[in-house]
């Protein structure tokens, strides 16, 4: 029994314990429900007849749910309302877009233009001074020295003359022999044509007096030659200039022995000398032909300014006399022949000589008047040689594109000049335009490049 009350007792302790906490719970709960209305505002006394409703009042808590859910709804279709109409902003529209704006340039006549080239200065005659005959150098003249001039006939050496004297004097007699060998043969001729023709002569002594005659003819006639070949040698003795000449080469020297065609100096005519100007195909296709240079005025310039420090005006003056009869194998050029008059006398060039071998700069002007010539920049010519022409109407600004072809006459760094359809004060595109085409419209820019 006492074990049994025990356990009653505990029994009825834990229930104690149970109830209690579950009380501490619901008051716990009624806590937090006055604090949630205390929250929000002083509640509203009840209806007369009506009695409050714990559940009334979380039902009118519900009600305010559909608001704020309208409110959302609305700033969401605010703010596709607004990305709409910023996505048809910047949707493409269905105007048609500007003509492409491009650069122009101003067609300029090809001002004065020329052909250049460099050549080498060479003597139009050159000769050899030797000897006709061997001997010993008797006399050279002051005048036969390198870098003077001499004129023509002007003498230069002579050889020893003295057996050349003999020889002449032995010709002579030679001469006076025969001439009296014939003068005796003759006469016997003539005696022995009297004797035959009275009887007393025979005709084979008559025929033999001919032979002789005709034998001391023929002497006479050998000694005058050898007279001639003696002189001649005699003549040989002594050497002169054969033309007015610049003497560039002289070796002679009093004493030494000569022998026949050995060179004793070199003369180069002083009237002139000649430069090739060797056209390239681009020149030919600026001058037309190489005939048309034929005539012209040509300037002669140093090209290091070593030879001629200070250069301002040209050395000389030159002009084309011919042009050559064939191509250079070497440069496959057309070659022009430069004549410059008196090239190595400064008073006659009006700065300083000019030198045998001399490199010399060449310039031909030219008139491009007589062709269809124009200059653009550089930046106008385009693919397969074409430029395009700004075409604009006579009423509004528009523009049009028009592709001119060309032929081009000489091209520079900065402009070209060809030949084709263009006029001075043309328009024409130096943009770089893709999809270029006849007719298709353009805007230009206000500022225009002149060709240069």
């Amino acid at each position: 029994m006492g074990e049994a009350v025990g356990s009653g007792a505990g029994h009825a302790s834990a229930s104690d314990k149970t109830g209690s906490g579950m009380r501490d719970a619901d008051d716990t709960s009624d806590e937090m429900h006055d604090a949630s209305r205390d929250a929000q505002g002083p509640a509203l006394s009840p209806q007369p007849g009506r009695t409050s409703d714990p559940e009334d009042e979380d039902a009118g808590s519900g009600r305010r749910w559909p608001w704020l859910l309208g409110g959302l709804a609305a700033l969401a279709l605010g703010a596709g309302t607004m990305a709409t109409l910023i996505a048809a902003q910047d949707a493409p529209t269905s105007e048609t877009p500007p003509p492409p704006l491009i650069e122009t340039a101003r067609v300029a006549a090809p001002g004065r233009t020329s052909l250049q080239q460099t050549g080498f200065l060479r003597p139009m005659s050159e000769v050899t001074v030797s000897s006709e005959i061997n001997g010993r150098i008797a006399d050279v003249a002051d005048a036969f020295r390198r870098g003077n001039f001499v004129s023509a006939g002007e003498f230069l050496l002579r050889l020893e003359t003295e057996q050349l004297q003999a020889a002449v004097s032995e010709a002579e007699a030679a001469i006076a022999r025969a001439e009296a060998a014939l003068a005796e043969a003759r006469v016997e001729r003539d005696r022995q044509r009297q004797l035959e023709g009275k009887g007393f002569a025979s005709e084979a002594r008559l025929q033999s007096a001919i032979v002789d005659t005709a034998s001391a003819q023929a002497n006479l006639t050998a000694a005058r030659a050898g007279l001639v070949t003696a002189r001649t040698r005699l003549d040989d003795a002594e050497v002169r200039a054969p033309f007015d000449a610049l003497v560039t080469a002289a070796t002679a020297n009093e004493g030494d022995l000569a022998a026949r065609g050995q060179e004793l100096g070199r003369l180069v005519a002083a009237a002139a000398a000649e430069v090739d100007f060797g056209l390239t195909p681009a020149d030919l296709r600026l001058l037309g032909e190489a005939s048309r240079a034929v005539g012209g005025r040509v300037e002669i310039r140093a090209v290091s300014a070593a030879t001629n420090p200070g250069e301002t005006e040209p050395l000389a003056y030159g002009v084309v006399t011919r042009v050559g009869g064939s191509i250079e194998s070497a440069t496959r050029t057309v070659p022009l022949i430069v004549q410059i008059e008196r090239p190595f006398e400064p008073s006659v060039v009006g700065g300083r000589a000019l030198f045998v071998g001399e490199l010399l700069k060449l310039k031909i002007p030219l008139d491009l008047s007589r062709r269809r010539a124009v200059a653009v920049p550089a930046r106008a010519l385009k693919g397969n040689d074409r430029i395009w022409r700004v075409e604009t109407g006579a009423q509004d600004q528009s523009a049009t594109l028009r592709g001119i072809d060309v032929e081009v006459l000489r091209r520079a760094e900065t402009s070209v000049v060809v030949e084709g359809s263009l006029q001075p004060g043309d328009l024409v595109m130096v943009s770089d335009l893709t999809g270029a085409a006849d007719g298709i419209a353009v805007r230009t820019a206000g500022q225009t490049e002149d060709a240069e």
